[in-house]
């Protein structure tokens, strides 16, 4: 439970960062609008996931860190398609110097959900030892 805290706690800074960075340079539109303003979104989906793959631990069940970080990135790119593509309310955070739009295209909700989710994925994974629980005789 404290990892899953833990892991939730992480990405969901990381998310609040990476959006905090990337709110200038993504203008009023937020990751609306054009094609680059969206792939400028999915880019940093993708960067969330795949700082949180690089912080997951070996006890996940993956073999390597490269098997880590290529299933978050995925897992960040489809949730981020998967929120663009839900029909969710309009949201005004000009007022923290943020973006205006459907609250699945603002960067200051977007990046810290999916790194939220990341996060919860990968603190409260654990692989199973079988020899752990079941010495060989």
């Amino acid at each position: 439970m404290i990892k899953l805290a833990a892991g939730m706690t992480i990405g969901l800074l990381f998310g609040v960062v990476m959006a905090a960075v990337v709110a200038p340079y993504a203008g009023m539109n937020g990751f609306s609008g054009h094609a680059p303003a969206v792939a400028l979104g999915y880019a940093c989906s993708a960067c969330v996931g795949c700082a949180m793959g690089l912080l997951a631990e070996r006890q996940t069940g993956f073999g390597d860190r490269k098997a880590r970080v290529v299933t978050a990135c995925a897992v960040a790119v489809l949730a981020t398609y998967v929120l663009r593509s839900l029909p969710l309310p309009w949201l005004n955070l000009v007022w923290l110097d943020g973006t205006a739009g459907p609250l699945a295209e603002l960067p200051l909700v977007v990046l810290p959900a999916v790194g939220l989710m990341l996060g919860g994925m990968f603190g409260g994974a654990r692989a199973e030892r079988r020899e752990a629980r079941y010495p060989r005789t």
